[in-house]
C-alpha cells in the first residue's frame, strides 16, 4: 500500500476509489464497505477503500470533510442525497471498519509497524464516533 499520511484518501487504494465512487455512486460505497465486513482476512486494498467509505459515510451525514480528499468531497457532492437515504449505512460502515481494526486485517498489522500507528488509530475512533447513531 502506497500512503503518504493517516488520513482515509492518504493512500493510492483509497485514491483510486474516489473514481468507483465518480462512476458507480452510492453502489461503490456499499461494495467498498461489503467486502471489508464480510471479509474473513480483510487485505489492505480492501481495508483502504472501506475506511475511505466510511469516511465518505461519515461526511455526508455530519458536513465534516476534512477527512476527504478535494476530489473526494467533490464525488460525495453529487451522491450526498443517495448517502444519506441508504438505511442500515453507518451500521455497515461501522462493521466494515471493525474488520478494518481486526485480527484478521492486513491493513491493522501495515500501521501496526508504522510510526503513525497511534494517529490512524484516532482516525479510525474518530469516523466510528461519527457513524454512530
Amino acid at each position: 500500500m502506497g500512503a503518504w499520511g493517516v488520513k482515509p484518501f492518504e493512500n493510492d487504494d483509497a485514491a483510486d476509489f474516489v473514481y468507483q465512487v465518480e462512476s458507480d455512486g452510492l453502489d461503490a460505497i456499499l461494495a467498498g464497505l461489503d467486502a471489508a465486513a464480510t471479509a474473513d482476512y480483510c487485505e489492505a486494498d480492501q481495508g483502504a477503500q472501506a475506511v475511505a467509505a466510511a469516511a465518505l459515510a461519515a461526511a455526508a451525514r455530519d458536513g465534516q470533510e476534512d477527512l476527504l480528499s478535494r476530489e473526494a468531497a467533490e464525488a460525495l457532492a453529487t451522491i450526498r442525497e443517495a448517502v444519506l437515504a441508504k438505511a442500515g449505512l453507518a451500521k455497515l460502515a461501522r462493521r466494515a471498519l471493525r474488520s478494518v481494526r481486526g485480527p484478521g486485517s492486513e491493513l491493522v498489522d501495515l500501521w501496526a509497524d508504522s510510526d503513525e500507528a497511534d494517529a490512524w488509530n484516532a482516525v479510525i475512533d474518530d469516523l466510528m464516533e461519527r457513524l454512530s447513531e
